[in-house]
Formats: structure tokens, C-alpha cells, sequence
């Protein structure tokens, strides 16, 4: 058995009562010039390798301060380095000690694989685990984006800088379920990681490097708040939650603005995104108190959002006709480009077509559809769908965001379980609408909720990105610059 001819070895696994610096020490004291910190056990394996294997980041620096050679093979052929045990592996922090120390990530084993082709071979099995259980799909991620990051900078002569993109996120909610009198409504929202004040801050720090993200997903520039009052008291009468409409304006621009002024980056920009009830008597009132939020230099209302999905419905419209087929909202939308402010449009697949007679009717008026059109599992290979996604298309002032595509497939960036479906998908959407229409956008708290956290999700939208083959213009637009045109955040 190798772990009692090898001590090394074995305190390098901590299956020893002895630790692995005693160990070293008694080696190094000893006049015994026969064994070293780089001998291979019976099995061909280095003690660097027994601690990469077994996602052991402290014997890692331990065997490293001692003179552990980075670039060590196994024997019998099989020509493996330590990266390549910890990246197949799904060991993303000795992956990390293991490059910042210099390991090349470039170096091929006996079958010709470097340690990414690796860590991308184990993660086609979906149900793989390691020693601490399954590897999720945001750190495959992270482990590809470190390993690539590190070979590129490699080739370069190491003056590669992390390539990450550039990111002011079109879609994303606060709210506080504790104001008093109420404006949020508890029945309905929920409170993210129980903590029911969802603040910008804990918004902005979705996005900070952290132990579980050592490669940055994005430069978080800002972004656009978007309402929740049209999910909220699905019996309130429209006019009564226009007042409710206005008072969530009010509080997400100071939030914002207390915000920036308590520790926020004051370099970043917001843009709000407010409700209003279009079909409600009072929806020009309101529009017109709406629009006074606005300021120079502030984050300031610069669209309205109502949420339309009927058939299946959200909580407002049950009960209700479907608002594109209501004369009295038909007119209330009317007003929108007398106060120059954007629609953002929440509907369903079944919609499309019922939109794209009215919205055709409203051209003077920038449309953005939310959540690519919240298609479900069943809509994305429904080719009259698609057709009514290219109908909307066809009209020049409507614009797309790409977001909360776990609202089709809960794990669309797992093989399998949906990742092939949804690129595809998001590369037909983004070939109808065309770059300069379309944007990535988070969603959050929401899709953090459903297990997306930043990491996770602006890295599989930098691999879509790579797997279509958009360049470093287009990819700027989708991340950024789009959103930042269409929201006046300029």
C-alpha cells in the first residue's frame, strides 16, 4: 500500500496522524538524501499530485514553499501534471494556487490533452463529483476562464489582462418588504436570502469578487432598475396602484442616489424603469409625475414597464382582458411618446402576433421586450413562435434582452439539460434582431433565486459570445453599450 511507503505522499492526502509540514521537516533534517519531496509512489504519483487529485489547496502550498516541482509528471507514461489533476478535478482554488505559482496550462499529457480539454472532458458528465460532491456548471466555468486567461497571457509574455467584459446590466429589481406604509407587496415578492430589504448595495455586491468567484465575471458599470409593482396587489383597483407606481419611483431614484452617496461608486449610472396602469383614468397624471423624477446627472425615470403575460398569467392579469387588446390601455400607451419614455414589454409567445399589430401602429416609441420573450420549453421549437419573434423583429424601434433564460430551462448552460437548445436559441434571436438591438441582463434577485449568480451567468453569456463567434464589437454592445443608448445612461 503506497500511503505506508510513502509518508510524503500520505501526509500530502492528510490521511496521516503526522502533518505534512513535520513530515518535510523530518526529511530535510535527515542525512537521507534518497527520498525527495518530488519522488512518484508506487502508483506513479507525486505528493503533488495525491493533493491536486484531492482538492487539497494547503498541502499544495505547503509541498510548494518546500520545492515541489510545478510541472512534475506521473509515471508509466501517462505524462500528468498536477493542473491537470485539480482542473479535472473541479478543484478551482488549487487550480488558482496552482497557476498564480506558474504552472503552465499549456502542457499536453500522454493523450495529448492540456489541463482545460481536461476539466471540460470530466464536466460532460453532469453528475461527476469530486471529493466534496457535484461540481457545479459556475465553477467548470470558472476553472475554463482562469485556464484560458492564464495560457493566453502565456503566449503573450504575461501582459494579458483578465478580458472581462464590461457590463451595465438592463434588468434588475429592489425593493424593501419593510417600508412603512407598505409599497412593495410581501404577498407576492419574496425576500432574497431571507433578508426582506433588498438594497443596491446587495444588488452591486452580487457582482463583487468573492471566495467563490477568483476570476472577476464582469466590470459592473451600472444599470437599469426596473419596477415590481406590476406583479403586486393583483386586486387593487389600476388607479389606486398608480399612486403605489409613483411612490416606488420615488423611492428606488433615492435609494439609488443614498446609495452612491453611502459607498456606492459614484462612477457608476442608473436609469429607472417605472410602472404605471396605461387603462387607468389617472395614467396621464401619472406619466407626467412620473417624468418630473427627471435629472440631469441622476438616475431618472426614463421608461415604464407593465407587465402584459396572459394565458398563462401573472398575478395582475388573471382576472383581467389582455391589456394589447384594450382600448382604454391602448390609449394610455398612446401617451408614452409625448413624455419620450420607453416601453419595456413582458408578454408571452401567444402575444406576439397581437403585439406586433398594435406596436406597429406606435412607431415614434422604443419597445424592448423583456426575458427574450419569456418563451418556455415548449416555445423554442415552435417554428410560428419564431415567426412572430421575427415579425416583432421587423420593426426597427423594438429591441430584445437576453435574460432569465432559466425561465425555459432551469440549467440551460448544463449539456443536456438545455445549453444547446438555449444558444441556439440566443444566436437566432440575436441574427433577427440584430446586435445593435439586443442586450444581456441579469434579472436579479430573481435569477439568483433560481441558482444563477453572477459568476455563473456572465460567464456562460461570455461563452455564448465565443460560441458565436462575435467579436470584441459586438460582444461590447451586447454587455454594454446597447443598453447604456437605450436607457439614456450616457
Amino acid at each position: 500500500m503506497w500511503r505506508k511507503k510513502f509518508p510524503i505522499h500520505a501526509a500530502a492526502c492528510q490521511v496521516t496522524k503526522t502533518s505534512l509540514e513535520q513530515v518535510l521537516q523530518s526529511m530535510e533534517a535527515s542525512t537521507d538524501e534518497t527520498a525527495t519531496i518530488n519522488d512518484l509512489d508506487s502508483e506513479g504519483w507525486s505528493p503533488l499530485h495525491r493533493a491536486a487529485w484531492n482538492g487539497l489547496s494547503n498541502s499544495i502550498k505547503t509541498l510548494l514553499n518546500h520545492g515541489a516541482i510545478l510541472s512534475v509528471r506521473t509515471g508509466e507514461g501517462r505524462k500528468t501534471t498536477p493542473l491537470h489533476y485539480a482542473a479535472g478535478m473541479g478543484h478551482m482554488e488549487c487550480v488558482k494556487i496552482l497557476c498564480d505559482s506558474g504552472a503552465n496550462p499549456a502542457l499536453l499529457d500522454a493523450e495529448g490533452w492540456t489541463p482545460l480539454v481536461v476539466a471540460k472532458q470530466t464536466a460532460t458528465d453532469v453528475m461527476f463529483q469530486n471529493q466534496a460532491g457535484i461540481v457545479d456548471p459556475a465553477t467548470w466555468n470558472s476553472i475554463y476562464r482562469l485556464l484560458e486567461l492564464v495560457e493566453k497571457s502565456e503566449k503573450s509574455g504575461g501582459t494579458t489582462s483578465t478580458p472581462v467584459p464590461i457590463f451595465f446590466d438592463p434588468h434588475f429589481h429592489i425593493w424593501n418588504l419593510q417600508l412603512e406604509p407598505p409599497i412593495h407587496d410581501a404577498s407576492v415578492l419574496f425576500p432574497p436570502n431571507n433578508n426582506p430589504n433588498y438594497t443596491l448595495q446587495r444588488y452591486e455586491s452580487e457582482f463583487q469578487e468573492d471566495n467563490d468567484s477568483i476570476v472577476p465575471c464582469c466590470q459592473h458599470v451600472g444599470g437599469v432598475f426596473i419596477e415590481a409593482m406590476s406583479v403586486c396587489y393583483p386586486d387593487m383597483e389600476s388607479n389606486s396602484l398608480n399612486e403605489l407606481c409613483v411612490q416606488e419611483a420615488v423611492w428606488s431614484v433615492a435609494a439609488i442616489r443614498r446609495a452612491t452617496k453611502l459607498g456606492g461608486t459614484p462612477s457608476k449610472k442608473y436609469s429607472v424603469v417605472a410602472s404605471a396602469c396605461l387603462e387607468a383614468e389617472n395614467a396621464a397624471e401619472t406619466l407626467s409625475r412620473l417624468v418630473e423624477l427627471q435629472e440631469i446627472g441622476a438616475a431618472s425615470v426614463v421608461g415604464i414597464r407593465q407587465i402584459l403575460n396572459k394565458n398563462p398569467s401573472w398575478p395582475r392579469n388573471k382576472e383581467r382582458d389582455d391589456f394589447l387588446t384594450s382600448p382604454k390601455w391602448q390609449q394610455g400607451f398612446s401617451l408614452l411618446k409625448n413624455y419620450n419614455l420607453s416601453f419595456d414589454l413582458q408578454l408571452n409567445p401567444s402575444q406576439f402576433s397581437t403585439a406586433v399589430k398594435f406596436l406597429s401602429q406606435h412607431p415614434k416609441t422604443t419597445v424592448i421586450i423583456n426575458h427574450m420573450g419569456c418563451l418556455l420549453e415548449k416555445d423554442v421549437g415552435n417554428e410560428e413562435v419564431w415567426e412572430g419573434l421575427e415579425q416583432l423583429a421587423s420593426l426597427p424601434h423594438i429591441c430584445i434582452k437576453i435574460s432569465m433564460l432559466c425561465y425555459t430551462y432551469k440549467d440551460w448552460d448544463v449539456k443536456g439539460k438545455g445549453r444547446e437548445v438555449m444558444f441556439n436559441s440566443v444566436r437566432r434571436v440575436v441574427e433577427l434582431f440584430g446586435v445593435d438591438r439586443c442586450m444581456f441582463a441579469s434579472n436579479f434577485p430573481v435569477d439568483v433565486k433560481d441558482g444563477w449568480s453572477a459568476q455563473r451567468l456572465l460567464s456562460t453569456f461570455v461563452q455564448l459570445v465565443e460560441s458565436n463567434g462575435w467579436n470584441e464589437e459586438e460582444a461590447a454592445k451586447l454587455f454594454s453599450r446597447n443598453a447604456i443608448r437605450l436607457y439614456k445612461a450616457e
